[in-house]
């Protein structure tokens, strides 16, 4: 069996792209005394919508061999000379590149089933550029070779570029055959489309679950463990969910994971692990409490009502509220409870509230979000109303709040309770099928999962128990919650998670 990879967003996801990062010292080297910074990267916006126009000939704008010339045509002097070395640091600094999600362990799996891969990009930058970039994250040894256009000279889909790289790859697998060959790509104009004109299989990287209204794609998947699926391939093992509640579990009392659980989940997940945390957190806040876990895994926030990619934030799953949350706004208004209310507001995600309504439990909170991008502050109940709305939090007297619960609880997913930190009262009003567990049960169906481990600390982390396997309370949980735990691990303070998952990753 044969499997040729595409290369950005198929095996490496950019977390962001930003061609100054390049331009800057190669400018602060080469070109400082000849135009200002402003000056060549306006040139280099203009070589871009070059590089466009070359593109749609089918012809690849090779960045050593044309676009270097180009600068010293423009300012003067000799064309840069530019060891593949310093190609490849161009290329990492433009980008910044992690592995895509699941990917080295499925190459891991691939790799020991003995299937030939490859690497067949449309870049301007070149093979071997491409290949250092893939050694510093440690994902070159799975790759026999690394095909660029930047050294073929035509773009996918060129039929060409697609029989170069299958006569080498059956050259080296004489044992295989054209049908035996699989081609992972995400863009389907260039990687579908080339791959079934050149009469191999298209395992279509659809990121977006959109339609294939042609039907080119023999696969179309989400993530990168499906690709066992598409070849039929057998898992080596049964896969598990470990998933921990934050606050109490994994966070110690200080709200910081510790650098002994970052470096531990950051390695198991590396190795192999599916590793999520549930939290009532918003993506931004996790982020700061948990700096330093930067394991590529999804994240269950608010409650459940969105799941997101650690890496950027990106959104994998959401459970927003429909038009009804309008006529529960207008209730709150009318008991004189104006919440916090969480949505996108011109497809940017906002906290919204009006300061002349907020209560000292809602003062609190929101001055330990003082910077926080997503703040916005509001005059009117109009505008505390729009965008797309997904959370509310109600911060107020009990004998407000209870009422309130009491009425929605049964309609909507309901949080009731005191926070931990502050000790204010709390009414949390979400969409009905928001909650940890069934974000769990979501991340279980996508991702293909066989069981469930979870880990916490409160009551409320109950539903999420029900639904796990096994299920952990920390030493520091409540009573209620350990009535109902498969065992007592240590306590948050302890890093209880953490050394948990050490252990059992060790006796497997």
């Amino acid at each position: 069996m044969i499997l040729i990879f595409d290369y950005f967003e198929t095996i490496v996801h950019n977390l962001s792209m930003d061609f100054n990062r390049g331009l800057k010292p190669f400018w602060d080297t080469y070109y400082r005394d000849k135009c200002s910074f402003e000056d060549i990267s306006e040139y280099g916006r203009e070589l871009f919508h070059h590089l466009l126009k070359v593109h749609e000939t089918g012809r690849e704008y090779v960045f050593v061999k044309e676009e270097l010339p180009m600068y010293a045509e423009k300012y003067g002097g000799e064309t840069v000379p530019m060891t593949v070395e310093e190609e490849a640091a161009f290329l990492m600094r433009c980008n910044e590149m992690v592995p895509m999600q699941y990917m080295q362990e499925t190459l891991e799996e691939l790799e020991k089933m003995g299937v030939s891969m490859y690497v067949l990009s449309n870049s301007g930058f070149s093979a071997g550029a491409l290949s250092i970039a893939l050694e510093k994250l440690g994902l070159r040894k799975y790759f026999r070779e690394v095909w660029s256009s930047a050294d073929y000279g035509r773009i996918k889909p060129d039929r060409g570029f697609f029989e170069m790289a299958i006569a080498h790859a059956l050259h080296e697998n004489p044992e295989e055959k054209r049908e035996d060959i699989f081609f992972v790509g995400d863009i389907y104009a260039t990687d579908v489309v080339g791959a079934h004109n050149a009469g191999i299989k298209a395992i279509w990287f659809n990121h977006k679950n959109e339609p294939d209204e042609a039907g080119l794609s023999d696969f179309s998947i989400s993530h990168a463990r499906e690709i066992l699926d598409c070849l039929g391939i057998q898992k080596s093992a049964r896969k598990t969910l470990y998933v921990s509640d934050l606050d109490g579990t994994l966070l110690r009392s200080n709200e910081t994971t510790s650098e002994y659980t970052n470096n531990t989940i950051n390695k198991l997940v590396n190795e192999g692990m599916i590793f999520s945390y549930a939290t009532a957190r918003s993506y931004v806040t996790a982020q700061k409490v948990t700096k330093g876990l930067n394991a590529c895994i999804p994240l269950i926030v608010y409650n459940g009502a969105m799941i997101v990619d650690n890496r950027d934030g990106s959104i994998l799953l959401k459970n927003f509220f429909g038009e009804d949350v309008q006529g529960v706004l207008t209730d709150l208004f009318e008991k004189e409870v104006y919440p916090i209310v969480y949505g996108f507001v011109e497809a940017v995600e906002k906290f919204s509230y009006i300061p002349a309504k907020s209560t000292e439990g809602m003062k609190v909170f929101l001055d330990s979000r003082k910077k926080d991008k997503r703040e916005r502050p509001v005059a009117t109940i109009e505008q505390l109303c729009a965008g797309e709305i997904f959370y509310l939090t109600c911060i107020d007297e009990e004998a407000k709040l209870q009422p309130l619960y009491e009425k929605y609880k049964d309609t909507y997913y309901c949080v009731y309770q005191k926070d931990i930190y502050s000790g204010y009262q709390w009414l949390e009003i979400m969409p009905k099928e928001v909650s940890k567990s069934n974000a769990i049960l979501q991340l279980k169906e996508k991702l293909g999962i066989d069981s469930v481990v979870a880990f916490g600390d409160g009551k409320n982390d109950i539903p999420m128990f029900e639904i796990a396997d096994e299920a952990y309370a920390v030493a520091n949980a409540g009573d209620e919650l350990k009535a109902v735990a498969t065992g007592v691990i240590g306590s948050n303070d302890e890093d209880g998670v953490a050394k948990w998952l050490e252990k059992r990753f060790a006796e497997d």
